[in-house]
């Protein structure tokens, strides 16, 4: 696929038929000048800004460069500046650990001292927030036996997920579905400010060794985005770029879902590899019967930046007055009751 990609690429360059891509490769350049915009808005205050630039720069400078080792400094002073310590102190170490200057490394060391006494809080504040999303969303019954995502008080009917409906009188308040993206994107807003695979909101993101766009919230992330689709996407991400491949939400998720599915030998291991996938639709669904805009829809939009596949929540029609809430939680979505649903009753949510 990738071969295929940059051969197409390259026919189209010579006929000139492609737009420049938003960022080429790896490049010291680039990485400087962003580092210095960076540099003026944090002078100005402006920290979300400065933290978005100093990102793209770690995103696009060289492995194991200079500018990726300036990158990490800078960002530590954004870190600090909004009292996240931790993320401070692991840019600070990462710095001086890539060799930074004498000069340099004593300013970072200051600024590592300095964060001493506020870590102990901030550990205590950090554990209250990382609650599971398992301990606040839960189910009161069973799981659904065909489509595990689901509670038990869920029933599908007629062909496939034609009609999803209350199997019982479902309460307001009940969680009705936990369901995992098959794919996820964010918006371009907040590329540079997300982990690319799992999509939680984090400050100290990791940049892909590859590409410039992918940035991770830790490793095992990156492993597993490597493992399911961005080993090949990462290849040709230049080239998706130049020709337009990326500019919509849709796009995307059907570009890493096709990557995903032929590093999985096909349409057929997409069945079987989520557990997600339950309804006899589902099963026996191509491809172009997926992504038909006659069909139910297959993407979901879960809140303002994050879009996803999810194979039974986007099957879900559309009401004015929805009886359910969608509840985006990183790449995955929560469904829960907005009024008392009774038994045999449709299903909806408001997109």
């Amino acid at each position: 696929m990738a071969e295929t990609v940059r051969a197409a690429t390259s026919v189209l360059k010579k006929a000139k038929r492609v737009h420049p891509a938003i960022i080429d490769s790896k490049s010291k350049t680039q990485s400087i000048d962003l580092r210095k915009k960076g540099v003026k808005h944090y002078k100005a205050g402006r920290k979300r800004d400065a933290l978005i630039l100093y990102n793209k720069a770690l995103a696009i400078a060289p492995n194991d460069s200079e500018e990726m080792m300036l990158a990490y400094g800078n960002r530590s002073a954004v870190m600090f500046n909004i009292r996240h310590f931790t993320a401070c102190r692991l840019d600070i170490n990462t710095c001086l650990a890539m060799g930074c200057p004498k000069e340099l490394a004593m300013k970072l060391k200051k600024r590592s001292i300095a964060t001493l006494p506020y870590l102990h809080e901030e550990l205590k504040q950090r554990t209250a927030r990382n609650i599971d999303i398992n301990y606040l969303f839960d189910f009161e019954c069973k799981r659904n036996a065909d489509v595990p995502s689901a509670s038990a008080d869920v029933a599908f009917k007629g062909d496939g997920a034609k009609r999803v409906t209350a199997g019982k009188d479902i309460r307001v308040g009940a969680v009705v579905a936990i369901e995992r993206a098959f794919v996820t994107c964010v918006t371009d807003n907040n590329t540079f400010t997300t982990c690319y695979y799992c999509n939680r909101m984090a400050l100290r993101l990791h940049p892909c060794t590859g590409c410039c766009i992918a940035l991770f919230c830790d490793s095992k992330c990156r492993d597993l985005c490597m493992k399911e689709y961005h080993r090949v996407e990462c290849q040709v991400v230049d080239s998706l770029l130049m020709l337009r491949v990326y500019d919509e939400p849709a796009s995307k998720l059907m570009t890493r879902s096709a990557i995903k599915m032929s590093l999985k030998l096909g349409w057929d291991a997409l069945i079987t590899a989520s557990t997600e996938i339950g309804t006899s639709r589902m099963r026996t669904a191509t491809v172009r019967q997926t992504y038909n805009s006659d069909e139910p829809l297959s993407m979901l939009s879960y809140d303002d930046n994050n879009y996803g596949w999810f194979s039974m929540s986007s099957k879900l029609k559309h009401s004015c007055e929805p009886n359910l809430m969608v509840l985006g939680l990183n790449d995955s979505v929560g469904l829960v009751a907005l009024r008392t649903i009774k038994k045999g009753e449709e299903l909806t949510i408001s997109f």
